[in-house]
Protein backbone atom coordinates (compact mmCIF):
# COMPACT_ATOMS: atom_id res chain seq x y z
CA UNK A 1 0.00 0.00 0.00
CA UNK A 2 1.20 3.49 -0.79
CA UNK A 3 2.09 5.68 2.20
CA UNK A 4 -0.03 8.61 3.28
CA UNK A 5 0.76 11.65 1.16
CA UNK A 6 -1.03 14.44 3.01
CA UNK A 7 -1.40 13.38 6.63
CA UNK A 8 -2.85 16.04 8.93
CA UNK A 9 0.12 17.76 10.57
CA UNK A 10 -0.02 15.94 13.90
CA UNK A 11 3.09 15.61 16.04
CA UNK A 12 4.33 14.65 19.46
CA UNK A 13 6.82 17.00 21.13
CA UNK A 14 9.23 14.81 23.07
CA UNK A 15 11.85 15.77 25.63
CA UNK A 16 15.42 14.90 24.68
CA UNK A 17 16.45 15.11 28.34
CA UNK A 18 13.84 12.51 29.29
CA UNK A 19 13.34 10.17 26.30
CA UNK A 20 9.85 8.74 26.01
CA UNK A 21 8.17 11.71 27.72
CA UNK A 22 6.24 14.23 25.67
CA UNK A 23 4.28 17.44 26.09
CA UNK A 24 0.73 16.60 27.14
CA UNK A 25 -2.34 18.64 27.96
CA UNK A 26 -3.78 17.51 31.28
CA UNK A 27 -6.84 19.59 32.05
CA UNK A 28 -5.63 23.17 31.65
CA UNK A 29 -2.08 22.22 32.59
CA UNK A 30 0.76 21.35 30.24
CA UNK A 31 3.02 18.62 31.59
CA UNK A 32 5.33 15.82 30.53
CA UNK A 33 3.80 12.36 30.42
CA UNK A 34 5.06 9.06 29.14
CA UNK A 35 4.17 8.55 25.50
CA UNK A 36 0.80 6.89 24.94
CA UNK A 37 -0.23 6.19 21.35
CA UNK A 38 -3.92 6.30 22.32
CA UNK A 39 -3.83 9.70 24.05
CA UNK A 40 -4.88 12.52 21.66
CA UNK A 41 -3.87 15.12 24.26
CA UNK A 42 -0.26 14.28 23.39
CA UNK A 43 -0.80 15.11 19.72
CA UNK A 44 -0.31 18.64 18.40
CA UNK A 45 -1.39 20.05 15.05
CA UNK A 46 1.02 22.55 13.54
CA UNK A 47 -0.82 25.51 12.02
CA UNK A 48 1.88 26.99 9.82
CA UNK A 49 -0.30 29.70 8.26
CA UNK A 50 1.54 32.31 10.36
CA UNK A 51 4.86 31.79 8.62
CA UNK A 52 6.64 34.91 7.34
CA UNK A 53 4.85 37.23 9.74
CA UNK A 54 7.23 40.12 9.21
CA UNK A 55 7.25 42.21 6.05
CA UNK A 56 10.90 41.26 5.56
CA UNK A 57 10.11 37.56 6.11
CA UNK A 58 12.52 37.67 9.04
CA UNK A 59 10.75 34.87 10.92
CA UNK A 60 9.80 32.08 8.52
CA UNK A 61 8.94 29.53 11.20
CA UNK A 62 6.06 31.09 13.16
CA UNK A 63 3.36 28.55 13.97
CA UNK A 64 0.62 27.63 16.42
CA UNK A 65 0.48 24.27 18.20
CA UNK A 66 -3.16 23.13 18.46
CA UNK A 67 -3.86 20.28 20.84
CA UNK A 68 -5.58 17.46 18.99
CA UNK A 69 -7.58 16.42 22.05
CA UNK A 70 -8.95 19.77 23.22
CA UNK A 71 -8.63 22.00 20.11
CA UNK A 72 -6.94 24.60 22.32
CA UNK A 73 -3.62 26.20 21.44
CA UNK A 74 -0.37 26.01 23.41
CA UNK A 75 -0.15 29.33 25.25
CA UNK A 76 2.78 31.15 26.87
CA UNK A 77 2.23 33.12 30.07
CA UNK A 78 5.69 34.71 30.18
CA UNK A 79 4.40 38.20 29.39
CA UNK A 80 1.98 38.11 32.34
CA UNK A 81 4.60 37.41 35.00
CA UNK A 82 7.90 38.89 36.14
CA UNK A 83 9.27 35.44 36.95
CA UNK A 84 11.96 33.89 34.77
CA UNK A 85 10.04 30.62 34.64
CA UNK A 86 6.33 30.48 33.79
CA UNK A 87 4.09 27.45 33.42
CA UNK A 88 2.42 26.91 30.07
CA UNK A 89 -1.30 26.54 29.57
CA UNK A 90 -3.72 26.39 26.63
CA UNK A 91 -6.01 29.05 25.19
CA UNK A 92 -8.75 29.52 22.62
CA UNK A 93 -7.47 30.01 19.10
CA UNK A 94 -8.97 32.07 16.30
CA UNK A 95 -7.01 31.62 13.05
CA UNK A 96 -8.10 35.10 11.96
CA UNK A 97 -6.64 36.85 15.00
CA UNK A 98 -2.92 37.24 15.68
CA UNK A 99 -2.13 36.37 19.29
CA UNK A 100 1.55 36.57 20.23
CA UNK A 101 1.09 34.34 23.28
CA UNK A 102 0.16 31.45 20.93
CA UNK A 103 2.93 31.91 18.36
CA UNK A 104 6.07 29.76 18.46
CA UNK A 105 9.18 29.38 16.33
CA UNK A 106 11.34 26.31 15.81
CA UNK A 107 15.08 26.40 15.30
CA UNK A 108 17.52 23.55 14.83
CA UNK A 109 19.18 21.48 12.17
CA UNK A 110 16.66 18.65 12.39
CA UNK A 111 13.46 17.68 14.20
CA UNK A 112 15.56 15.42 16.46
CA UNK A 113 17.19 18.37 18.27
CA UNK A 114 15.23 21.61 18.16
CA UNK A 115 14.61 24.66 20.26
CA UNK A 116 11.10 26.12 20.47
CA UNK A 117 10.92 29.81 21.34
CA UNK A 118 8.30 32.51 21.47
CA UNK A 119 8.01 34.10 18.06
CA UNK A 120 8.14 37.58 19.53
CA UNK A 121 10.95 36.86 21.98
CA UNK A 122 13.65 34.42 20.92
CA UNK A 123 15.19 34.44 24.40
CA UNK A 124 12.12 32.73 25.89
CA UNK A 125 12.39 28.96 25.41
CA UNK A 126 9.91 26.14 25.71
CA UNK A 127 11.34 24.01 28.49
CA UNK A 128 10.42 21.81 31.43
CA UNK A 129 11.45 21.68 35.05
CA UNK A 130 14.17 19.36 36.25
CA UNK A 131 13.89 16.07 38.06
CA UNK A 132 16.36 13.33 38.86
CA UNK A 133 16.03 10.42 36.45
CA UNK A 134 15.66 7.92 39.27
CA UNK A 135 12.59 9.63 40.66
CA UNK A 136 11.19 11.09 37.46
CA UNK A 137 7.40 10.79 37.22
CA UNK A 138 4.62 11.90 34.92
CA UNK A 139 3.36 15.40 35.54
CA UNK A 140 6.55 17.49 35.46
CA UNK A 141 5.42 21.01 34.38
CA UNK A 142 6.26 22.36 30.94
CA UNK A 143 7.38 25.98 31.21
CA UNK A 144 8.97 28.90 29.43
CA UNK A 145 12.43 29.85 30.64
CA UNK A 146 15.93 30.91 29.64
CA UNK A 147 17.76 28.30 27.57
CA UNK A 148 18.88 25.26 29.52
CA UNK A 149 19.46 21.56 29.22
CA UNK A 150 15.72 20.93 29.33
CA UNK A 151 14.99 23.18 26.34
CA UNK A 152 15.77 20.70 23.60
CA UNK A 153 12.95 18.78 21.96
CA UNK A 154 12.35 16.11 19.38
CA UNK A 155 9.34 16.73 17.14
CA UNK A 156 7.97 13.44 15.83
CA UNK A 157 5.36 13.19 13.08
CA UNK A 158 2.37 11.04 13.99
CA UNK A 159 2.03 7.97 11.79
CA UNK A 160 -1.12 5.80 12.11
CA UNK A 161 -0.12 2.28 13.03
CA UNK A 162 -3.14 0.35 11.76
CA UNK A 163 -5.11 0.30 8.52
CA UNK A 164 -8.81 -0.63 8.61
CA UNK A 165 -11.58 -1.50 6.23
CA UNK A 166 -15.00 -0.48 7.53
CA UNK A 167 -17.72 -3.05 6.95
CA UNK A 168 -21.44 -2.25 6.91
CA UNK A 169 -23.57 -4.94 8.54
CA UNK A 170 -26.53 -4.34 6.23
CA UNK A 171 -24.86 -5.08 2.88
CA UNK A 172 -21.68 -6.73 3.98
CA UNK A 173 -19.80 -4.20 1.82
CA UNK A 174 -16.98 -1.83 2.68
CA UNK A 175 -16.99 1.93 2.97
CA UNK A 176 -15.04 3.63 0.23
CA UNK A 177 -14.65 7.02 -1.42
CA UNK A 178 -15.27 8.14 -4.98
CA UNK A 179 -12.55 7.01 -7.30
CA UNK A 180 -11.28 9.21 -10.11
CA UNK A 181 -13.40 9.17 -13.30
CA UNK A 182 -16.37 7.46 -11.60
CA UNK A 183 -19.74 8.92 -12.56
CA UNK A 184 -21.83 9.74 -9.49
CA UNK A 185 -24.92 11.02 -11.29
CA UNK A 186 -28.05 10.76 -9.18
CA UNK A 187 -31.00 8.79 -10.47
CA UNK A 188 -33.37 10.98 -12.48
CA UNK A 189 -30.78 13.75 -12.52
CA UNK A 190 -30.97 16.10 -15.50
CA UNK A 191 -27.21 16.56 -15.79
CA UNK A 192 -23.97 14.96 -14.69
CA UNK A 193 -23.04 15.29 -11.02
CA UNK A 194 -19.34 15.94 -10.41
CA UNK A 195 -19.18 15.38 -6.66
CA UNK A 196 -15.65 14.53 -5.58
CA UNK A 197 -16.03 14.09 -1.82
CA UNK A 198 -18.64 11.33 -1.74
CA UNK A 199 -18.32 8.26 0.48
CA UNK A 200 -20.55 5.21 0.12
CA UNK A 201 -20.63 1.45 0.15
CA UNK A 202 -20.04 -0.18 -3.20
CA UNK A 203 -21.19 -3.65 -4.33
CA UNK A 204 -18.30 -3.84 -6.78
CA UNK A 205 -14.79 -5.00 -6.04
CA UNK A 206 -12.35 -2.10 -5.81
CA UNK A 207 -8.72 -1.82 -4.81
CA UNK A 208 -7.66 -2.07 -1.18
CA UNK A 209 -6.43 1.52 -1.30
CA UNK A 210 -9.98 2.64 -2.01
CA UNK A 211 -11.20 1.00 1.20
CA UNK A 212 -8.29 1.89 3.51
CA UNK A 213 -8.92 4.07 6.54
CA UNK A 214 -6.70 5.22 9.39
CA UNK A 215 -8.33 5.65 12.80
CA UNK A 216 -6.68 8.46 14.80
CA UNK A 217 -7.61 8.89 18.50
CA UNK A 218 -9.35 12.21 19.16
CA UNK A 219 -10.80 14.18 22.05
CA UNK A 220 -14.57 14.37 22.42
CA UNK A 221 -16.49 17.54 23.11
CA UNK A 222 -16.37 16.88 26.87
CA UNK A 223 -12.61 16.08 26.72
CA UNK A 224 -13.11 12.89 28.73
CA UNK A 225 -14.19 10.22 26.25
CA UNK A 226 -11.15 10.10 24.02
CA UNK A 227 -10.91 6.33 24.42
CA UNK A 228 -13.97 5.99 22.15
CA UNK A 229 -13.49 9.10 19.95
CA UNK A 230 -11.51 9.28 16.74
CA UNK A 231 -11.09 10.87 13.33
CA UNK A 232 -10.94 8.84 10.12
CA UNK A 233 -8.52 9.70 7.34
CA UNK A 234 -7.80 8.01 4.04
CA UNK A 235 -4.44 7.45 2.36
CA UNK A 236 -4.38 11.01 0.96
CA UNK A 237 -4.85 12.54 4.42
CA UNK A 238 -8.42 13.73 3.81
CA UNK A 239 -10.83 13.15 6.69
CA UNK A 240 -14.51 12.26 7.12
CA UNK A 241 -16.69 15.17 8.26
CA UNK A 242 -20.27 15.17 9.49
CA UNK A 243 -23.00 17.77 9.83
CA UNK A 244 -25.48 18.33 12.65
CA UNK A 245 -28.30 18.44 10.10
CA UNK A 246 -30.04 15.03 9.85
CA UNK A 247 -29.91 13.60 6.35
CA UNK A 248 -26.75 15.39 5.28
CA UNK A 249 -24.10 13.25 3.62
CA UNK A 250 -20.81 12.46 5.36
CA UNK A 251 -18.09 14.12 3.30
CA UNK A 252 -14.41 13.48 2.70
CA UNK A 253 -12.56 16.77 2.96
CA UNK A 254 -9.53 18.66 4.26
CA UNK A 255 -9.11 18.21 8.01
CA UNK A 256 -9.78 21.23 10.24
CA UNK A 257 -8.19 20.79 13.69
CA UNK A 258 -10.70 23.19 15.29
CA UNK A 259 -13.87 21.52 14.00
CA UNK A 260 -15.63 18.81 16.03
CA UNK A 261 -17.49 17.82 12.87
CA UNK A 262 -14.53 15.54 12.17
CA UNK A 263 -14.78 13.70 15.49
CA UNK A 264 -16.68 10.39 15.68
CA UNK A 265 -17.38 8.10 18.61
CA UNK A 266 -18.17 4.45 19.05
CA UNK A 267 -21.66 3.59 20.25
CA UNK A 268 -21.86 -0.05 21.22
CA UNK A 269 -25.26 0.33 22.89
CA UNK A 270 -26.85 0.28 19.43
CA UNK A 271 -24.73 -2.57 18.14
CA UNK A 272 -26.45 -5.59 16.64
CA UNK A 273 -23.80 -7.89 18.09
CA UNK A 274 -20.43 -7.60 19.79
CA UNK A 275 -18.52 -7.16 16.52
CA UNK A 276 -20.57 -4.27 15.14
CA UNK A 277 -21.26 -0.82 16.53
CA UNK A 278 -23.02 2.40 15.66
CA UNK A 279 -20.82 5.39 14.85
CA UNK A 280 -22.02 8.73 16.17
CA UNK A 281 -21.04 12.25 15.26
CA UNK A 282 -19.40 12.97 18.60
CA UNK A 283 -21.66 14.66 21.15
CA UNK A 284 -24.83 14.08 19.10
CA UNK A 285 -27.40 11.34 18.52
CA UNK A 286 -26.68 11.37 14.78
CA UNK A 287 -25.24 8.16 13.40
CA UNK A 288 -23.81 6.82 10.18
CA UNK A 289 -26.62 5.38 8.11
CA UNK A 290 -27.32 4.16 4.59
CA UNK A 291 -30.32 5.22 2.55
CA UNK A 292 -33.07 2.65 1.98
CA UNK A 293 -33.11 3.19 -1.79
CA UNK A 294 -30.25 3.41 -4.26
CA UNK A 295 -29.36 7.05 -4.73
CA UNK A 296 -26.96 6.81 -7.64
CA UNK A 297 -27.60 5.95 -11.23
CA UNK A 298 -24.22 4.28 -11.58
CA UNK A 299 -24.48 0.78 -10.13
CA UNK A 300 -20.98 1.10 -8.65
CA UNK A 301 -22.20 3.71 -6.18
CA UNK A 302 -25.04 2.48 -4.02
CA UNK A 303 -26.16 4.01 -0.76
CA UNK A 304 -24.17 7.15 0.10
CA UNK A 305 -23.29 7.55 3.76
CA UNK A 306 -25.52 10.02 5.61
CA UNK A 307 -26.30 10.93 9.21
CA UNK A 308 -29.59 9.91 10.80
CA UNK A 309 -30.87 10.14 14.39
CA UNK A 310 -30.35 6.98 16.39
CA UNK A 311 -33.38 4.73 16.03
CA UNK A 312 -34.70 1.92 18.21
CA UNK A 313 -36.45 0.46 15.15
CA UNK A 314 -34.70 -2.86 14.55
CA UNK A 315 -35.41 -2.55 10.82
CA UNK A 316 -32.80 0.18 10.64
CA UNK A 317 -30.14 -1.24 12.95
CA UNK A 318 -28.16 -3.08 10.28
CA UNK A 319 -28.02 0.08 8.17
CA UNK A 320 -26.47 1.91 11.11
CA UNK A 321 -23.97 -0.65 12.41
CA UNK A 322 -20.38 -1.06 11.33
CA UNK A 323 -17.25 -3.04 12.03
CA UNK A 324 -13.58 -2.05 11.81
CA UNK A 325 -11.63 -4.87 10.18
CA UNK A 326 -7.85 -4.51 10.66
CA UNK A 327 -5.87 -4.99 7.46
CA UNK A 328 -3.06 -7.49 7.96
CA UNK A 329 -0.23 -7.57 5.44
CA UNK A 330 -2.31 -5.40 3.09
CA UNK A 331 -4.83 -8.22 2.61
Amino acid sequence: MEPLTAVPKLYTIESTAYPGYCITQQGTQIVLKFKDALNPFQLWYRDESWQFLGEDNSDPSALVFINHGSKKALRSQSSSTSRSIAKLTVGDYDPAVENNSLLWSISGSSDDQVFVTETGNSSVFLSHTSSSRSSFKDGVPVVTSAQGENSRWKIVAYVPSQVYRILCHWFGNYLTWKQQNVDVTFKNAIKHNDETNVVAVSPNNISLDGMAWFKVPAGGRDNTTYFTSFILINKTGLALKGSTKPGDKVLLTQYDPLDYGFVWSENRFQASNTDYMAINLDGTNLQWSLQNDDQYQNSAWYHPLVLRPASANQGYVEQQTWKFNPVVNNV
